[in-house]
């Protein structure tokens, strides 16, 4: 072989493990990345402006002080929030598309007598719960009623109706499981949303209605309305006098639900980790409690695992009243 020849061939050579050696370079520092190192997208399931939708936005405001990198919220309404949970579902599991939402629309088993959803509980990965739902039993401020046990008993010899946000919400449920543990004569109503169930209600279409926290809240201030009950494990601030469905003797088995976050079921866990982390700072600030409050929401913090524990629970609870509804097979 010549000498020149020699010369080329040794010169490739190093060029070609210079390259090498700065892919794997390259490989390495992306790897060391830290996380997030770009905008996360967290999918809202519902319209703007709804309940989850505000406190995803009031989440979202903190993620450049927690994070780093900013929250961009994206509306995918549709099927009772299947649509945009699926969406998150299936794009990459990296930790950069996230989704908000309430603890049933990731349980979509439950449903399939309704709806029948491309997705399986196990097809996402609880991230973190930061809030959660309370219901509230309202009625009119000039109803004959003024606890529930009071409305129970005409409820089982009269009959009276109800309105909940449509037939698969846990609120709506609530009312069919109270109905039908305490053999009241109880049918349900199912609406819209808050926004429809409360003109029923004023306009005495319905006797009662299972309404949350933000949507009962101004109504209960200009005194069109009353509570009986809140469906809580404890009194809520915002309503330190009412008492709780399970204090006045009316448990069935489930109230409150968690509003959290999910990622992709196949997310590292190190990155579902760094994002509880985070989660749980901008939970504990001070800022983020008041702007719930605000917009009637109550900061309850559990971490992925604790979040997975409890979910877990509420699906195993939610499966024997479903069958007791004939809403699953017995």
């Amino acid at each position: 072989m010549k000498t020149g020849e020699t010369y080329m061939i040794n010169k490739i050579s190093v060029l070609e493990v210079t390259f090498f050696v700065l892919l794997g370079l390259g490989a390495a520092a992306a790897a060391e990345r830290p996380f997030p190192s770009q905008p996360i997208t967290c999918v809202v399931p519902f319209t703007p402006g709804a309940a989850t939708d505000l406190a995803n936005r009031a989440l979202g405001s903190f993620f450049p002080q927690y994070f780093g990198q900013p929250m961009v919220t994206l509306n995918k309404p549709g099927g009772g929030g299947t649509s945009g949970f699926f969406d998150m579902v299936k794009s990459n599991p990296d930790g950069y598309t996230l989704v908000t939402t309430g603890a049933t629309v990731a349980m979509p088993e439950l449903y399939d007598y309704f709806r029948k959803a491309p997705f399986t509980y196990e097809d996402a990965a609880p991230v973190a719960q930061w809030s959660v739902f309370v219901p509230t039993i309202a009625v009119r401020k000039d109803a004959p009623w003024n606890t529930l046990k009071e409305f129970m008993d005409d409820a089982k010899t009269k009959g009276l109706k109800f309105g909940g946000p449509g037939k698969t919400a846990s609120n709506y449920i609530i009312g069919l499981a109270l109905a039908k543990k305490h053999n009241a004569k109880l049918s349900g109503i199912p609406f819209e949303g808050d926004a429809k169930s409360i003109p029923a209600l004023l306009g005495g279409h319905i006797d009662m209605a299972l309404l949350m926290v933000a949507s009962v809240k101004p109504h209960i201030s200009s005194g069109t309305l009353k509570l009986l009950a809140v469906a809580h494990n404890e009194r809520i601030s915002d309503f330190p006098n009412t008492p709780t469905m399970i204090e006045q003797g009316y448990d069935v088995g489930f109230g409150s639900m968690p509003l959290g976050t999910w990622a992709p079921a196949k997310t590292p866990p190190e990155r579902i980790k760094a994002l509880s982390d985070g989660i749980r700072k901008i939970s504990e600030d001070k800022f983020f409690y008041d702007m719930m409050g605000k917009i009637g929401m109550i900061v309850s913090y559990a971490d992925h695992e604790t979040f997975k524990k409890r979910l877990d629970q509420i699906k195993k609870i939610l499966t024997e009243i479903f069958k007791d509804l004939d809403y699953l097979p017995k």
